[in-house]
């Protein structure tokens, strides 16, 4: 939860003490500013979620003060304090989005600390508008390069199978923890590969010691590839390992056995 704070710009110092005394028993801090650039200062270092202003200040007048605030920190909700006099010029303000609230001089106690809580409500209310969208945003990029990287395996496969497969290769896909997650039709000539139905079971179950060895160490180092003599085992004359989504903490391999004749 962020920690609720108000700031309060008036270049006359005993209405910003005035209204700071008010607003002492509520539930939040209270800043106090005597002019606008005072106030932008502030916004620089704190987090202020509710802004009110006076509209009649020398060098920056509220309103054009306020229209900074909501350049710089779009956010913040904004509320002026004026004299009927100014009205229409605080009106047309209001109705561009420049400031959300607009309370007249002298103001009503009761009303300014109703009107300060609204805007907290206000502004929780488009923060948590603001939170969702960029976590669907998130979500939608995450889901993008998921897609991208299932891509980019299934182009790999693709790739290291047109690259290398002849009659007499088999070929395996393998995942982090071992378990084969497809085969070509070739994998039944391996020696010894007592059932076609392999996928699913753990590469330990049907492959010799030698090149479960083998796949352990490959898939322990930072290799992307990797060509391995074998003493025919099974019938397996020279074992390709190919790493894909190398960047990531779970890999995927393919397995290409050259098998003997």
């Amino acid at each position: 939860m962020y920690k609720k704070q108000v700031l309060i710009v008036d270049d006359e110092k005993n209405i910003a003490s005035s209204l700071k005394r008010l607003l002492r028993n509520e539930d939040y801090n209270v800043f106090t500013a005597e002019s606008g650039a005072h106030g932008l200062e502030i916004l620089k270092k704190e987090e202020i979620q509710v802004v009110v202003s006076d509209q009649r200040m020398p060098v920056m007048s509220g309103i054009e003060f306020l229209q900074k605030v909501k350049e710089l920190y779009p956010q913040t909700i904004r509320i002026i304090l004026s004299g009927y006099a100014e009205i229409d010029t605080v009106v047309e303000a209001i109705n561009k989005g420049e400031v959300y609230r607009f309370l007249t001089k002298p103001w009503q106690d009761d009303d300014l600390k109703i009107t300060i809580n609204h805007c907290f409500s206000q502004y929780d209310m488009e923060k948590e508008h603001t939170d969702l969208i960029d976590l669907l945003q998130y979500k939608n990029k995450e889901l993008t390069e998921l897609s991208s990287k299932i891509d980019a395996l299934v182009i790999g496969e693709k790739k290291i199978v047109d690259r290398n497969v002849s009659s007499k290769s088999a070929i395996a896909g393998i995942n982090q923890d071992g378990v084969i997650s497809f085969v070509n039709e070739v994998v039944k000539d391996i020696d010894a590969m007592i059932s076609p139905h392999v996928i699913g079971h753990n590469i330990t179950e049907y492959f010799s010691e030698e090149i479960n060895k083998l796949f352990e160490t490959f898939k322990n180092s930072d290799e992307a590839d990797g060509i391995f003599n074998c003493s025919e085992s099974q019938n397996i004359k020279k074992l390709h390992i190919s790493k894909l989504l190398a960047s990531q903490k779970n890999n995927n391999f393919v397995l290409l056995f050259e098998l003997g004749n």
